[in-house]
């Protein structure tokens, strides 16, 4: 795999396209651009021991679950078998990403739009990737 810099523009024209199904920006650039390829919607473990994030460095263990509001509405989703589960409608994604964009919300840094209990604490979950993979952008 090779990443690709793109930008906010270009990324939220990649997710307006998404569709039922799409779990990553790469299922989305596929189904669009090379018809007939099948998509990776499975991430590469599926072993029940959670979802690893291997960009950030950050691992997910099973059960782990994740909430936010938006537009006025509590969504929650729970790592299950490797991927994000949504018990409200029974669905999963492989990305974080395919979770925002699965309840609306394209063009956000997902990382910051989802939270997790510390304790009695709410966080961000991007309190949770290992910081010296994050990109800063300079102005």
């Amino acid at each position: 795999m090779r990443t690709i810099q793109v930008s906010e523009g270009t990324y939220a024209a990649i997710w307006s396209k998404w569709q039922e199904g799409d779990g990553s920006e790469e299922d989305i650039i596929r189904r669009c651009l090379l018809p007939g390829h099948k998509t990776s919607a499975l991430p590469k473990e599926l072993n029940g021991k959670g979802f690893r994030d291997d960009r950030y460095g950050v691992e997910f263990p099973e059960g782990f679950e994740i909430f936010r509001t938006y537009k006025g509405r509590e969504y929650r989703a729970t790592v299950k078998d490797g991927l994000w589960y949504r018990a409200d409608i029974n669905r999963v994604v492989a990305s974080l990403n395919a979770l925002s964009a699965q309840i609306g919300a394209r063009t956000e840094n997902a990382w910051m739009g989802w939270h997790y209990k510390d304790g009695e604490r709410t966080r961000p979950i991007a309190d949770l990737r290992d910081q010296s993979r994050v990109r800063r952008r300079t102005q």
